[in-house]
């Protein structure tokens, strides 16, 4: 990465839950630019997240169960794969994409309602 790949990832970062941040990082997530993600896919990124929680005596999470609410939420137009407009249009980007990839905020949306 050179330095403007790195000043554009901070930029997208400090704005993930814009539409640009979410354009930004779905094409990361989008592993196998397939131009849809899907429950594979999705997986990867929550035994990640899942793990890491999991070290941290945060523990509990049934990956499946996170996929279904992920595709609950998005309602995506094709039923397995959800795409860049499905975020978009079902708003749900700024809540899912940050939750992909990075553990808090994933931590955070599952306590929303504990607190």
């Amino acid at each position: 990465m050179d330095f403007n790949g790195f000043l554009n990832f901070i930029i997208a970062e400090k704005n993930m839950k814009t539409n640009e941040g979410i354009r930004y990082f779905y094409r990361i997530v989008d592993v196998y630019n397939k131009g849809a993600i899907d429950s594979f896919v999705i997986n990867m990124f929550l035994k990640s997240i899942v793990g890491k929680l999991s070290n941290q005596e945060k523990s509990g999470y049934q990956v499946e169960d996170i996929i279904n609410e992920i595709f609950d939420i998005v309602k995506p137009k094709k039923e397995k794969a959800i795409m860049l407009e499905d975020l978009i249009n079902s708003d749900s980007g700024k809540i899912i994409i940050p939750m992909l990839i990075n553990a808090k905020d994933f931590y955070d949306y599952d306590q929303r309602e504990s607190g």
